[in-house]
């Protein structure tokens, strides 16, 4: 492989080997992930000899690959002798078995959180706070890894006792969730009612966490 993002290629190199005492001809090979149709292997290939087989294109990653580690691979060759009996083997990591070829796949799963909050001066003393009025919290839960993430959950003990389980919700990578904007129903869980000893203080700090599986 030469990466772990979706689009990404795996080439496959493939050898053919007749391991038996007759010629074959009409050689194929099937593998459904490198080509929609068997591919040709020109010639006969007398006993003990072994030809590489010209694969038409690389494999390309798709996110589930990467969602699942790994991707499994394999295919099967089809040869006739003289008297046309039908010889076949299925692909292994060496000539005597017949394990499917596995290529690992890196998995760097990453999650950033950005939170803004903005102050809603809504009570008769303009430009200065008051017991009552309200902050805004907005979030923006990024992917930031190569993993699609889902069990996504935002906890801000400021707004609420225990975390807000944003259910039904993946994020692929490099994709953003927006909150409330994205599922503005949380709208109301996502404001603080300012106190007299916040303004006291000078201040509002607030801490939130995400995270996701």
């Amino acid at each position: 492989a030469d990466g772990t993002a979706a689009g990404d290629r795996i080439v496959y190199s493939l050898t053919v080997t007749n391991t038996g005492t007759q010629s074959l001809s009409e050689i194929s090979v099937t593998d459904v992930m490198l080509s929609d149709t068997p591919i040709a292997v020109p010639g006969s290939l007398e006993p003990g000899a072994s030809v590489e087989v010209q694969v038409p294109q690389p494999y390309r990653l798709t996110q589930a690959d990467i969602d699942k580690g790994q991707v499994e691979n394999k295919a099967t060759v089809t040869g006739f002798t003289p008297g046309g009996d039908e010889v076949t083997d299925l692909s292994g990591s060496t000539i005597s078995n017949d394990t499917p070829t596995v290529t690992p796949l890196t998995q760097t799963p990453g999650l950033s959180l950005v939170k803004t909050g903005v102050w809603n001066d809504a009570g008769s003393l303009s430009a200065a706070a008051e017991q009552g009025e309200t902050i805004t919290y907005s979030f923006v839960l990024k992917n930031t890894g190569n993993v699609t993430l889902t069990g996504l959950e935002l906890s801000a003990p400021l707004l609420s006792e225990g975390p807000i389980v944003l259910s039904g919700v993946s994020l692929a990578p490099g994709k953003s969730l927006s909150l409330p904007g994205d599922m503005p129903e949380l709208t109301s869980r996502l404001g603080y009612v300012v106190t007299q000893e916040d303004i006291n203080r000078g201040e509002v700090r607030i801490s939130a966490t995400a995270k996701g599986k």
